[in-house]
């Protein structure tokens, strides 16, 4: 799939967590693409990314981060407000683990590893946006 699907992707996820308003404020979900062995995680903000300082430096503090591991950023979208954001990660195949008990501990391992860093971006951003000047 080419990133401007995966980003068309990302924003229908994005119009359908805003539409259904999920209890969490923000986290992850996991599923397995038809036809590819890689699992992918929506990772999403339903906390206001266009009018919010703390939401945007969030989102790009997951994404720096993303960047120095060996998942990769597939796609990225946004409701049709500007609310609520998803972006797509692919995790690459060559580390998977070939048991079905692997395969599940793994999946696990990755499901914590994201929820942790959607948190620590989601505190580290209040924390800059709280003290600006602190941080100039």
């Amino acid at each position: 799939m080419s990133g401007t699907a995966w980003n068309e992707v990302a924003a229908g996820l994005a119009r359908h967590v805003r539409k259904n308003a999920l209890p969490m404020r923000r986290g992850a979900l996991f599923m397995t693409c038809a036809g590819d062995q890689r699992s992918a995680a929506i990772l999403f903000g339903n906390d206001n990314y266009a009018g919010s300082d703390q939401s945007r430096l969030a989102v790009a503090l997951i994404r720096h981060r993303i960047s120095e591991t060996d998942m990769e950023e597939a796609g990225f979208g946004l409701s049709p407000d500007g609310y609520t954001w998803v972006l797509l990660i692919r995790a690459h195949p060559d580390h998977d683990c070939s048991t079905v008990a692997g395969k599940a501990f793994q999946l696990e391992m990755w499901k914590t590893a994201l929820q942790d860093l959607i948190l620590e971006a989601w505190h580290r951003a209040g924390a800059v946006v709280a003290r600006p000047s602190s941080f100039g």
